[in-house]
């Protein structure tokens, strides 16, 4: 519908921008112009004299309707009231939680939208999280929430915290419900409308080909899918569009350059992925997507982009060293992340990797995101192996070398003592070890450097101010310490030490 200018006009579902203003300037007697808005954005301004008997009032902070006069000042279209009776905004303000929304399904709040922008009803959506913040293929302020078969994006007013497989309730009322490139999302979502529910239950993938995905992108739109015996094509890191394929079609594969993995190598040959589906849709054409979470979505095919490199054990690589730095053979090592990047305890490019019973410290060119337990192939190709303070490790490896392989066993801490833990440290160095009838001392919280000491003798437990549980005051009696052996040695004493992974090692 057309409105004409100088005709009286009702609009309901309207609210002042800003909170707390007058309506003009009472004092100087200026006209105002105050921006009324609805709860899908939609604006447009209230002008009001100064010399108006209630231009020193504050305009009401609630929602509802208006009666005006609507007309256009230069390119500038405005409202303009008789007086205060024209203005009944006494319901709760755009998104206002009141506590007794109902709950819809996501599938119900989906069909709210109808092809063009609107609000939520007064809701509360429940789901649990399928998207992964740590590795960063998805924007911060985004989630993606999966309730059964539906599943939606969340897209808040600043960088959330929620993690892959939480639980999270959202309240949506008058929240935009509008659609970003052909992808549906809760847009501007206040954060203090999500709440935290607890550990929920990840959705078990729905196995399809890329035809149906295509087929039934509406449906499957931020869920999660497993497409089997795909292949990868013309491409070897997953950085950008990637295009997959399968026996019914092609369909791109989107890795962020600032995902974590963004220069990991795509195994060749055939591989399953799991992923989330997603669209981008600019222009005319209906693009779908599928989003990977981390590497370890993608499994099958032949690591490492060849997979013919000779593997040599840990144990191996570390007998190369001969005091000076030097560059590794040509081939791979292959063992189990022993480090829980999740507690902060350890560098962020830095993980431990432990094969049998020996391990060495991979020093990563990007942080790290590999997870305790996590079986990795690392090609060792030109790669410097050297010392810092006196701890051997694998030296900017690019992340492009490593292979997520699955799921390892992580290996039994060898249980020792400490003074047979210094009587064998090389040996044991970069690996896990259990120390019974240890007392902790030398500081009232764990973080720093705290004595560990057991019948035998005494060695520096270490833990960085940034770890997690840095916080927690130092446990009283004998205990059981399993931590990574380690060493700080900046002189002639040697730094021995201990790392803790978090604070489950210490019983």
């Amino acid at each position: 519908m057309t409105l004409k200018f100088n005709t009286l006009i009702k609009i309901n579902g309207i609210e002042f921008a800003n909170q707390g203003e007058t309506y003009a300037d009472a004092v100087t007697q200026s006209t105002v112009n105050r921006t009324l808005t609805t709860c899908s954005n939609q604006e447009i301004l209230l002008r009001s004299s100064g010399y108006a008997d209630f231009a020193g009032t504050t305009v009401p902070s609630g929602k509802g309707s208006i009666v005006a006069i609507y007309s256009i000042f230069g390119n500038d279209k405005q409202l303009m009231i008789r007086d205060l009776e024209d203005v009944n905004m006494t319901e709760p303000r755009c998104g206002s939680t009141a506590g007794d929304e109902p709950r819809i399904s996501i599938e119900q709040m989906k069909a709210v939208y109808k092809g063009a922008t609107t609000s939520a009803p007064k809701s509360f959506i429940q789901g649990v999280v399928i998207s992964d913040l740590r590795y960063k293929n998805i924007d911060s302020r985004n989630i993606v929430v999966q309730e059964g078969q539906h599943g939606i994006v969340v897209r808040f007013t600043a960088a959330h915290s929620f993690q892959l497989g939480q639980e999270v309730k959202i309240v949506a009322t008058d929240v935009e419900v509008s659609e970003y490139n052909g992808l549906l999302q809760l847009n501007n979502v206040p954060n203090a409308y999500a709440t935290l529910i607890g550990t929920g239950t990840l959705p078990t993938p729905k196995e399809v080909t890329l035809k149906y995905v295509a087929d039934n992108l509406n449906l499957l739109e931020s869920t999660l899918v497993t497409v089997k015996d795909a292949e990868a094509k013309g491409a070897t890191i997953y950085n950008g569009n990637v295009t997959v394929q399968d026996a019914t079609g092609t369909m791109i594969l989107r890795t962020g350059s600032a995902a974590t993995f963004a220069n990991s190598s795509i195994p060749t040959g055939k591989i399953n992925i799991t992923a989330i589906v997603s669209e981008f849709t600019p222009a005319s054409t209906v693009t779908p997507q599928l989003i990977m979470r981390n590497t370890t979505d993608v499994t099958g095919g032949t690591p490492g982009g060849g997979g013919g490199e000779t593997r040599m054990t840990v144990q191996a690589l570390r007998a190369l060293y001969q005091g000076v730095k030097t560059t590794a053979p040509e081939g791979y090592i292959q063992g189990v992340v022993i480090s829980d990047v999740s507690s902060k305890n350890i560098t962020a490019k830095n993980l431990v990797l432990q094969d049998g019973n020996a391990g060495i410290v991979i020093r990563l060119t990007a942080d790290n995101t590999y997870a305790l337990g996590k079986e990795l192939k690392i090609i060792t190709t030109g790669v410097e192996l050297s010392e810092f303070n006196k701890l051997l490790q694998l030296n900017n490896v690019p992340v492009s070398n490593i292979t997520v392989v699955g799921e390892g066993s992580l290996p039994t801490p060898k249980t020792v003592t400490i003074a047979q833990l210094k009587a064998d440290f090389e040996a044991l160095e970069s690996t896990l070890v259990s120390i019974n009838e240890v007392t902790l001392s030398g500081g009232t919280t764990m973080g720093g450097t705290l004595k560990a000491t057991d019948n035998t003798g005494q060695i520096d437990l270490y833990t960085r101010t940034d770890a997690s549980f840095a916080g927690t005051a130092v446990p009283s009696g004998a205990k059981t310490v399993t931590a990574i052996v380690s060493e700080f040695t900046s002189g002639a004493t040697p730094g021995y030490q201990l790392n803790l992974r978090n604070l489950n090692d210490v019983k």
